[in-house]
């Protein structure tokens, strides 16, 4: 997260956040505009243009993904991605030391893991993730090895923190 702190990236930090904090699919969040983010109800609407399976799904908005988009939202409007989006985030990985090494949607992979560990709750993954049944979850997407309670509740409460968020 420190890599979107810089001038150079904060324009994406949005959008890191949400794959990161709520699992979304890169592609997924560059179709994502402001309007599907509904802060009072605590909701991202994945609708169906957005969707990767053309399925709409609702995926709540956790406490520290919230205070990571307020600090961005400001009455935007639009597209949540920047311009240039998919050579921005290459450029923000390789930047961050995986150059050559990013396993595909590891973002969601660590939401997916770190949900399970710190909420015990396979269904209600399972709907944030937009998966139609358990088993795909299960043996692709949630390994817990090596998460400890602790490193569960400090990902899922990081607002609780005084982590310096970009502006």
């Amino acid at each position: 997260m420190e890599i979107v702190k810089t001038n150079k990236f904060k324009e994406s930090a949005p959008a890191l956040g949400i794959m990161l904090w709520a699992g979304i699919r890169p592609k997924e969040v560059s179709r994502l505009k402001w309007e599907d983010i509904d802060m009072e109800e605590n909701v991202i609407t994945i609708t169906s243009n957005t969707s990767k399976t053309g399925g709409v799904r609702h995926v709540e908005i956790l406490d520290v993904l919230k205070k990571w988009l307020l600090k961005y939202q400001n009455g935007k409007t639009g597209k949540i991605c920047p311009p240039d989006w998919i050579r921005k985030w290459k450029s923000i990985r390789d930047s961050a030391g995986f150059k050559g090494i990013w396993t595909n949607d590891v973002l969601r992979h660590t939401f997916a893991s770190y949900h399970l560990k710190y909420f015990k709750n396979l269904i209600r993954l399972q709907s944030e993730m937009g998966h139609r049944d358990l088993n795909l979850l299960r043996s692709r997407y949630v390994n817990m090895s090596g998460i400890t309670k602790n490193d569960a509740e400090t990902f899922m409460t990081l607002h609780k923190t005084n982590f310096n968020l970009p502006k």
